[in-house]
């Protein structure tokens, strides 16, 4: 089964991560994660800066303006953008706030099985006997391992030494009914 993204990749955690509605960086993280992210180049051609902010609460647009102490010496463009990038590092949602995010995402996953889990789970009714049968047969099945007789009383004497429950030996007849899959 395929895990979130968020449980290894920094970028789904930053596209998903919000900021806390009492924090002062509250409006500007949604536009400011696009230049993070680079999903927007901040630098227009005329070489103004300006975002578009990504939610409804937010302000339409964010102007930001180059003041120069010295006029005779213009900021570079690299700078620019370092400086920009170095702002919008500084609006980024704290760690409590990324960790909160990868709980949630935790919190929200349904595993789906598959393979030899998958076919262990197979039938809605739940029997540990019958699901260890159907994950054994699974794992022989992926080995190319034909169910003769042998092989069927093989996995009954196995499967009743693993479950170990004096009360209930595994038989052939219960590995063969654990086989049969009815049909859809």
């Amino acid at each position: 089964p395929l895990l979130p993204s968020e449980f290894f990749s920094i970028r789904a955690l930053l596209e998903k991560t919000e900021q806390d509605n009492e924090d002062r960086d509250f409006h500007m993280w949604p536009g400011m994660r696009r230049v993070i992210l680079g999903e927007r180049n901040f630098l227009s051609a005329a070489g103004d800066e300006s975002l578009s902010a990504a939610n409804d609460e937010a302000p339409r647009k964010i102007e930001i303006r180059r003041v120069f102490t010295d006029r005779t010496h213009p900021i570079e463009a690299k700078e620019v953008e370092r400086n920009m990038l170095r702002y919008a590092w500084g609006t980024a949602p704290s760690m409590a706030r990324i960790i909160a995010t990868m709980q949630r995402e935790a919190l929200n996953y349904v595993p789906a099985d598959s393979g030899v889990i998958g076919a262990a789970l197979a039938s809605r009714k739940r029997n540990a006997k019958t699901e260890y049968l159907r994950a054994f047969d699974a794992l022989l099945r992926g080995y190319a391992i034909e169910r003769t007789p042998d092989i069927i009383n093989a996995m009954a004497i196995t499967t009743t030494v693993v479950l170990n429950d004096p009360d209930d030996a595994v038989t052939a007849g219960d590995v063969r009914s654990a086989l049969i899959r009815p049909a859809n």
